[in-house]
């Protein structure tokens, strides 16, 4: 294994290539927008983590007239196409602002950011104050924004102001990069606050795209493309390429080429498969794609030890509110179709591209898009496709491991919190008064409310036990070590000296239920997990469960510890031998009923052995 740089979380090229990180070669960026006829505005929507903002570092430092990037660009795609170079290379003034972080809880905290970061960027713009061309007004105006006392117009029109003192300066019309545009309207829609936000970002995007004199072209990056009627208004030339547009499809992540280039140049070819199943199965264009922050994320870990198999890293750095948010809304139909993209299979949606973010939730059809244009669902491809699709449509998948697992986190997370939101309290009496019929109703209405994967795994069934229990007031353990076992589910209530166990099966049918559930109450019994219980709690309550998809059946064991301990007087005082008696007879019973509980070792001994003390 070699010892390489991967620049995770680094998006500026310029501190790349100076400081001797990796880089795989994307400047085919650069030629793709700059050759031929040149859109006024071009809009490139791509999921977070895909490299948008490294890749418009990479242009604004091509184009910056204020930079020498000769020595920065040697040796990649782009330096060998010399007429371009010598053309577009550092021959722009160029406007570069990223809305990246622009975030807050408020329309007045978030739009305090945004005046913060344009004040940093004008930073590096003084060099106009000096100009005696530029009028005194204009000058005022950028103290302004400068020093944060903008007024909200002033504010609105900063990139009209800064082409216009650029055109100027230079003489020439600036180039304006716009960086994760839709990040404040995002924000401003999850906080309550989009319509005051959607003004102030509207009229920004409209005074620096449209009619403006002095803009040789822009391109702007997001997530998604918000209508051009709720936010480029008015914009002429104006060129989309998303996800779904074949031209700039290999420009932001990782084809299987880089992959396979950096695996090899990193001495780690070994991890080829494992990489490929947890962050490959993105489908851009015709392209297929690596998410690349993953890739280096796993590759710089391994590299270092703190890895040794890949994991999720969007769950730690990216906004997955989306799908819960998908949940949420889920209705029947939308259930179905999460369970069958978590067990592997697609669903056929008709996409929408032009969405605007107060609108997300006003159909099912634009969920699923939001899920598709984020990066959280993926084309199937058309050669793995059984049938033609209807016009429009597509068919949907989960793309790789990692994407699932976050997909199970937060279906995870939503069951528990719609648990505790349920009234619980008839499960909890049924639980404590041994009704099994009222326990199996109970169970089976949270069962129905669930969404379900892994094709009805008994790891999902033991996942539902614990978690209608936790946060109830009760200690709840999974797969501890009780007898001579690990039972599935024990639910303590300390404070009433009381125990449940529970032991789940899955059903292969609905006619074996009740077989699988006498399996499970023998095996509590065999490996005695009630024996640990008998000196602190005065209920022991053991229960088979078994599952059929979203169906389940429930039975109690015969025996408590109580109803032993309740005869223990009576069959001492009439006999010596009353208590091996009793137990001989609770061991018949038992061979009858085939579903008592061993209440403690010595019972378990005296049935072994049949023999009287």
């Amino acid at each position: 294994m070699k010892d390489l740089q991967f620049p995770v979380g680094i998006s500026n090229f310029e501190k790349i290539r100076e400081g001797g990180y990796y880089y795989i070669d994307k400047t085919n960026l650069i030629s793709e927008l700059l050759s031929g006829g040149i859109a006024e505005v071009t809009l490139i929507t791509r999921p977070r983590r895909f490299g948008k903002s490294l890749g418009m570092s990479t242009l604004a430092n091509f184009l910056d007239i204020r930079k020498d990037s000769k020595q920065l660009f040697e040796g990649l795609a782009i330096s060998k196409n010399t007429e371009l170079c010598k053309k577009w290379m550092n021959q722009c003034p160029v406007v570069f602002f990223s809305f990246k972080d622009t975030d807050g809880l408020t329309f007045e905290s978030a739009y305090g950011m945004l005046r913060m970061k344009l004040a940093f960027a004008f930073q590096d713009y003084q060099f106009l104050l000096d100009d005696a061309a530029i009028s005194d007004d204009d000058k005022g105006i950028f103290k302004r924004i400068l020093g944060r006392t903008a007024s909200i117009d002033e504010t609105k029109s900063c990139f009209l102001l800064l082409t216009r003192m650029l055109e100027i300066h230079f003489k020439k019309s600036a180039v304006v990069i716009l960086d994760e545009y839709d990040v404040p309207i995002a924000k401003a829609s999850s906080n309550g606050y989009y319509s005051q936000m959607l003004d102030v970002m509207r009229a920004m995007m409209s005074t620096t795209l449209k009619d403006n004199t002095s803009l040789d072209f822009a391109v702007v990056t997001g997530c998604l493309k918000i209508a051009k009627e709720s936010i480029f208004t008015g914009t002429n030339n104006f060129v989309s390429d998303t996800i779904l547009s074949p031209r700039l499809s290999e420009s932001f992540g990782f084809t299987q080429a880089d992959v396979d280039q950096m695996l090899k140049d990193a001495d780690l070819e070994s991890q080829s498969a494992e990489i490929k199943a947890w962050y490959d199965g993105y489908h851009f264009g015709d392209a297929d794609i690596y998410c690349p922050w993953d890739v280096i994320s796993y590759l710089r870990d391994f590299q270092y030890g703190v890895a040794q198999k890949p994991k999720s890293y969007w769950k730690n750095t990216s906004d997955n509110a989306i799908i819960r948010s998908f949940i949420d809304y889920a209705g029947d139909n939308i259930t179905t179709k999460l369970e069958t993209l978590m067990a592997g299979g697609s669903i056929v949606q008709h996409i929408e591209e032009n969405l605007t973010y107060d609108y997300l939730h006003s159909s099912e059809e634009n969920l699923w898009s939001v899920l598709y244009l984020t990066g959280y669902l993926t084309k199937v491809r058309d050669k793995d496709l059984p049938d033609s699709l209807p016009d429009g449509c597509s068919a949907l998948m989960i793309p790789n491991a990692e994407i699932r697992e976050i997909f199970e986190t937060t279906v995870s997370k939503w069951f528990d919190d719609s648990a505790k939101a349920w009234n619980r309290s008839p499960l909890f009496d049924a639980v404590w008064s041994g009704n099994n019929e009222a326990l199996t109703k109970e169970m089976t209405k949270l069962l129905r409310m669930t969404i379900s994967y892994h094709d009805y795994r008994e790891d999902f069934y033991h996942a539902f036990l614990a978690g209608i229990f936790t946060g109830a007031g009760y200690v709840v353990e999974s797969n501890k070590e009780h007898g001579e076992g690990r039972s599935d589910v024990i639910v303590k209530d300390i404070r009433n000296g009381r125990v449940a166990i529970f032991e789940a099966k899955y059903a292969k049918t609905l006619d074996a239920l009740p077989d699988a559930c006498d399996t499970a109450i023998q095996q509590i019994n065999d490996r005695m997990y009630a024996a640990d219980f008998r000196d602190d709690y005065d209920d022991i309550l053991c229960y088979g469960i078994a599952f059929f998809k979203k169906r389940c059946m429930v039975r109690k064991n015969n025996y408590s510890l109580r109803e032993y301990l309740r005869m223990l007087p009576l069959l001492l005082q009439d006999s010596p031998c009353g208590l091996s008696c009793f137990y001989l007879e609770a061991h018949n019973e038992r061979r009858k009923n085939q579903s008592p509980c061993a209440p403690a070792n010595g019972v378990a001994k005296g049935d072994r052995t049949g023999q009287h003390p």
